[in-house]
């Protein structure tokens, strides 16, 4: 039973990171473009086999759209600050999850997040693990892995 847990975990993981957008990379609370309209940004209400219903996030319009048309939203320095992400030194920014763990986000060619989690014995710290996920290119893995690892929407914080 562990084992099915620890594979599905694994699945949903990979499909957080995953370069391409389907259905399944995508989860309610996301923010997603649209092919049509590459300015504005829209956070995902709805998701059918193969439409999304959106909401507009500065006129709250919803609409429908089909899911070739959906495109992922870049990571930048200004997304990254929206989520709540605090530069700490060059191409390294950091959002604390707890006391405990804080994902970590490196730019760089392979472009990747850092799940770093601090190991405790009786209030001593004892190690540091680090979990290393490439490819992390666009804001829903991100907004997927904190998700995965809290059970909480990011913008929810």
């Amino acid at each position: 039973k562990m084992n099915n847990k620890l594979n599905k975990n694994t699945q949903s993981l990979q499909a957080c990171v995953s370069g391409s957008v389907t259905v399944r990379d995508l989860r309610i609370g996301n923010y997603i473009k649209t092919k049509e309209d590459k300015f504005h940004f829209y956070e995902i209400l709805q998701i059918n086999r193969g439409s999304i219903c959106i909401e507009d996030a500065i006129s709250d319009e919803f609409e429908s759209v089909d899911i070739i048309d959906v495109e992922p939203i870049k990571i930048s320095k200004d997304w990254l600050e929206k989520l709540g992400f605090i530069f700490i030194i060059r191409n390294m920014w950091e959002l604390k999850i707890d006391f405990y763990t804080k994902l970590q986000f490196y730019e760089n060619q392979d472009e990747y997040i850092t799940l770093f989690v601090q190991n405790y014995n009786n209030g001593e710290r004892i190690s540091d693990t680090h979990l290393a996920i490439k490819n992390a290119k666009y804001i829903h893995q991100v907004q997927n892995l904190f998700f995965d690892l809290t059970g909480r929407d990011l913008t929810d914080r």
